[in-house]
């Protein structure tokens, strides 16, 4: 999903440099002079220190400017140019409401000044106040209809604050009346694009760019049309940009990653070589061209490529690493481990090292001695990681150690009692062993840690829902999660199933077809199928069932669907 864009208004602020100026006063000097009294006017005093305040101003003397400027409206009450001069830098000082006033007592006198009332919605939006923003632009507008400043604030103003329609009225209304009118293009196009209405977007980014090419309005384009799979485009729009700036990392990363999702591997690593000659942080990009070429199957071009690093840097842990698991993941697991154990504690890469050294080993069935790597961890301040701990546990459980599992993850506990990871891999190490209200237990700990651990929220609604519980709870508690991780098909999956148990079977179809989007997973098609089965529609049940014991990978998984599938093969069609 695309995230919200952000909208920036550009207040319009009348700026000192931009102030009106009064008429020179009479007096052909400039003696010392003082506020008169009895409700006089001097404009020579007011002049005198009119002039003082911006002197004191520019000098960043501020309580004097203040000061002047106060002697200055004092000495002439109706000096009209004071009055915009103090209410400008009364905004600069924070005082908003004295602003305001100052402005007010301006419209009393000049209600069809469209300046005066443009401060005014300016100095409401900083104060927060869009209601009253927005009746003071459309004031200006009622007195300028084609006011093109007033347009685009008002138009960004009612799109920021989510009131779309309005703010397509008023930009729509701006480019039919200045159809140059760059601005007001660019806003249109955040705003379709905020509303999904992704051709009108286009178009309208197209026409800001013919007017205007500037590099980010291309590139945030470009996002757009990524997001479109229109990669021609993106490709078209990177290459012009880097044409000009060869150094915009931003078009280099985006044709990269264009050219991976084509599968177009060589010229993405073609593109990654050029990067790197761009490049500020050379080591990061080299890091990148080994991740490609290792998730890429490239193994023997990743192992020569960190090696070459690692002979470069002999002290980059992170080379050291990331070569090891290139070995292990062609399938050299002697060569890796060794690698590996040439890691310490004081790396950033310690805890992913160990981990891995412990997979590996465990992969070549040394469980022992994966033991032994996590038993001596823990054992000691400096290298101890909560992460640990479920390693260690879960080597435990492969043994059927149950209880040294608890035992350990209890040790894990008295030294992290708040760190909400631990808590959560003790929930799921207790409902792998069938202590499922201790699990919930466990679970609820980690919200009183982390009341937004979207992980934890999916597990207690779902299990409140998988056993009938607490039915109305759990459908906050995953709503919240789903809320968190929108595009995580498991937390998805559980919204699907507790609707399913709060009989809305339609929207739980719905979630369900979502949830396999996001991850195509066999226990979300077996929900799907009970779903379909529960509503008699018996043909999308067996093939959702069918297509879950194709990818069940264990037999006992495989065979419950598929005596689901085969019970409903033998029922007879209503």
């Amino acid at each position: 999903m695309l995230k919200r864009l952000g909208w920036c208004l550009c207040l319009l602020w009348l700026c000192s440099a931009c102030t009106v100026r009064p008429p020179a006063p009479s007096t052909a000097g400039a003696p010392a002079v003082s506020a008169p009294t009895g409700g006089s006017v001097d404009t020579g005093c007011s002049y005198f220190h009119f002039l003082w305040g911006r002197v004191a101003e520019t000098g960043h003397r501020f309580d004097e400017a203040l000061d002047a400027y106060q002697k200055s409206l004092a000495c002439d009450p109706g000096a009209e140019y004071v009055m915009r001069e103090l209410a400008v830098y009364m905004v600069k000082l924070g005082r908003k409401e004295e602003a305001v006033r100052l402005l007010d007592q301006l419209l009393s006198r000049h209600p069809k000044d469209t300046n005066i009332l443009s401060l005014k919605a300016n100095l409401f939006v900083a104060m927060g106040k869009n209601d009253e923003a927005a009746a003071a632009y459309n004031a200006v507008l009622a007195l300028e209809p084609a006011n093109g400043n007033a347009m685009l604030l008002l138009g960004s103003l009612y799109a920021r604050t989510g009131r779309y329609d309005k703010a397509r009225q008023v930009l729509e209304r701006l480019v039919k009346l200045d159809d140059r009118s760059f601005i007001g293009y660019q806003y249109l196009a955040k705003l379709y694009r905020e509303v999904k209405e992704y051709d009108r977007a286009a178009a309208a980014y197209e026409k800001a760019l013919a007017l205007h090419w500037l590099p980010s309005l291309a590139l945030e384009a470009a996002d757009l049309y990524e997001y479109r799979n229109q990669f021609d485009k993106v490709i078209a729009i990177c290459r012009r940009v880097l044409v000009e700036d060869p150094d915009e990392e931003k078009a280099r990363q985006q044709l990269v990653r264009i050219y991976l999702r084509q599968g177009k591997l060589d010229k993405a690593l073609a593109e990654l070589k050029e990067y790197r000659r761009h490049a500020r942080d050379v080591d990061e990009v080299d890091y990148t061209i080994g991740r490609v070429l290792l998730e890429n199957g490239r193994y023997d071009q990743a192992i020569s490529h960190f090696r070459d690093m690692l002979e470069r840097e002999p002290d980059s842990a992170s080379a050291r690493y990331l070569l090891a698991l290139s070995y292990g993941t062609k399938g050299d697991t002697k060569e890796a481990a060794r690698l590996l154990r040439g890691i310490t504690p004081k790396d950033d890469v310690y805890e992913d090292a160990t981990m891995l050294l412990v997979e590996l080993l465990v992969r070549d069935k040394a469980l022992a001695e994966a033991e032994a790597v996590l038993t001596k961890a823990v054992g000691e301040a400096a290298s101890r990681r909560p992460r640990f701990y479920a390693g260690l546990a879960s080597l435990y459980h492969r043994q059927g150690r149950d209880g040294d599992g608890r035992k350990i993850f209890q040790q894990g506990l008295g030294f992290y009692p708040d760190d909400p990871e631990i808590h959560y891999d003790y929930g799921l190490f207790l409902d792998r062993i069938g202590a499922g209200d201790e699990a919930l237990t466990a679970m609820e700990k980690v919200l009183v840690l982390e009341p937004n651990n979207a992980y934890a929220l999916n597990y207690i609604g779902y299990t409140w829902a998988d056993s009938g519980r607490k039915l109305k709870e759990a459908k906050a508690y995953i709503e919240r999660a789903v809320e968190l991780k929108p595009d995580d098909g498991f937390v998805r999956d559980s919204l699907g199933w507790v609707y399913f148990k709060l009989g809305d079977a339609k929207r739980a179809i719905a979630e369900l077809q979502k949830a396999l989007e996001l991850a195509m997973d066999p226990v979300i098609l077996e929900h799907l199928g009970d779903v379909q089965h529960a509503v008699g529609n018996r043909k999308a049940a067996i093939d959702a069932y069918g297509r879950a014991g194709k990818l069940y990978e264990k037999e006992q998984d495989r065979q419950r669907v598929e005596a689901k599938a085969k019970g409903l093969r033998k029922t007879p069609s209503p």
